[in-house]
C-alpha cells in the first residue's frame, strides 16, 4: 500500500530534521574540540566575497591564516586576525605585521634581532647574460622551487 502524501511529507520533514541535527551536532563537536585541549585555528578574519556571512573564507580565504605580504615594504609579512588554540589554551590576536628578522647572531642582549640575510643570486642567473635572460632564468628557479622540480 502506498503512503498518503501527508505521511510522506511528515517523514521527509523528520529525516531533514534528523539530518540537520546531526550536522549541527558534528559542527558543535568540532568547534568544542578546536577549543578544548587541542591545537589549531578556530577562526580567521578574512574578506567576504558575497553579502552573507557564509561567503567568508573563514579558515583559509585563499591564504592560510590570511598570511599576506606588503608590496610597499619587502621585509614585512602579515597574518590576519586569528583565534587559535595552542595546547589547549585559546587566544585571539589583532592584525599582525612583522619584520622578517631573526635572533641576533652575536648580541647577548635579550630580544635583540637582525634582518634575515637574503640568499645569494644563483651563479646560473648571473651567468645568463642580458637582464632579460637573467629574469627568465630567475623565473625558472622560482618555478622549479614552486613545483619542486616536477
Amino acid at each position: 500500500a502506498l503512503l498518503d502524501p501527508a505521511t510522506v511529507q511528515d517523514l521527509q520533514y523528520a529525516i531533514a530534521t534528523v539530518g540537520r541535527t546531526m550536522v549541527l551536532s558534528q559542527f558543535n563537536d568540532e568547534q568544542r574540540i578546536r577549543s578544548e585541549g587541542h591545537s589549531g585555528f578556530t577562526n580567521v578574519r578574512g574578506k567576504y566575497d558575497g553579502d552573507a556571512v557564509y561567503d567568508d573564507g573563514t579558515y583559509s580565504n585563499g591564504a592560510v591564516a590570511s598570511i599576506h605580504d606588503h608590496a610597499d615594504n619587502m621585509i614585512v609579512v602579515g597574518i590576519g586576525e586569528i583565534q587559535a588554540v595552542l595546547n589547549g589554551v585559546e587566544f585571539r590576536t589583532r592584525h599582525n605585521d612583522y619584520n622578517l628578522n631573526m635572533p641576533h647572531t652575536t648580541s647577548t642582549e635579550y630580544g635583540e634581532t637582525e634582518p634575515i640575510p637574503y640568499p645569494d643570486v644563483p651563479p646560473e642567473v648571473e651567468a645568463a647574460g642580458s637582464v632579460a635572460n637573467q629574469i627568465t632564468e630567475m623565473q625558472e628557479w622560482f618555478r622549479a622551487f614552486k613545483t619542486q622540480n616536477k
